[in-house]
């Protein structure tokens, strides 16, 4: 073999173990996210010996009755770009979030293999337990109260508020006499806040959840089984200092 041989081989060799090296690689642990379209929880987890699965729980049914499909470390193809991993009933395709996670892009495809349905979201590190276990372990006692309810007064939504940065997943209970509970599930330690319901003015689908501090309040808009609206953060004077988008979906609890 000649010189140039050998400095061409050498330099084929190390291209190859450069790009082979800044291949994207995903951690193990367990990823959150929420799918807004369908609200649909999604709970990604990677085992160390590459294994692993995808979970989702729709927050239509309390999370309740979850899909799983599991799929091996043959199914996780990375490049230097993003990481497909194939499933018995879609294509997971993740791109690195510049925060923290990933970019989700999950493809279904119908018998004949034809794609027909494509479903954005993100997916963040879980630290502790994923929102679907921890709401299920906290409020079993009282979703089993409004399933078994009979003139149906109050009722549960579970959804999301956008921050901009992330999704965080809140939980509104609507108690029979008018008057609401809050549980936001993005810090670890959950707290129910009570909130007052005002109507809008010129609005009968329209309300606001007003907390005692009166710091920040959901303005909502019903559409069907939905809540669509914003959650306000004002100062004293009313100034509206931020604006997230918020929207809910009624759980059908049935017996």
């Amino acid at each position: 073999m000649t010189k140039w041989s050998l400095c061409l081989l050498a330099l084929v060799l190390h291209v190859s173990a450069t790009t082979a090296a800044e291949n994207l690689q995903i951690p193990t642990g367990h990823y959150q996210g929420v799918e807004t379209t369908t609200f649909a929880h999604k709970v990604l987890f990677l085992r160390e010996d590459g294994s692993g699965g995808l979970v989702t729980a729709h927050m239509s049914a309390a999370f309740s009755n979850p899909s799983r499909q599991t799929f091996t470390a043959d199914a996780v193809n990375c490049s230097a770009l993003r990481c497909t991993i194939r499933l018995a009933q879609s294509e997971v395709l993740l791109t690195p979030d510049v925060a923290d996670g990933w970019h989700v892009i999950e493809s279904f495809k119908n018998e004949t293999g034809e794609h027909v349905l494509s479903e954005p979201y993100r997916l963040s590190t879980v630290a502790t337990a994923p929102v679907a276990v921890r709401f299920v372990e906290r409020n079993r006692d009282k979703v089993l109260q409004l399933q078994k309810q009979t003139e149906k007064r109050s009722a549960l939504y579970l959804g999301v508020i956008d921050s901009g940065s992330s999704l965080k997943t809140v939980a509104l209970f609507e108690h029979a006499d008018g008057t609401f509970e809050l549980e936001n599930y993005a810090t670890d330690r959950v707290v129910s806040v009570p909130h007052e319901k005002h109507a809008l003015t010129g609005d009968v689908n329209g309300f606001e959840l007003v907390p005692e501090n009166a710091l920040f309040k959901l303005r909502l808009h019903k559409i069907g089984s939905r809540l669509i609206g914003h959650q306000l953060f004002q100062q004293a004077n009313g100034e509206v200092l931020d604006l997230q988008p918020a929207q809910f979906v009624r759980v059908q609890l049935t017996h």
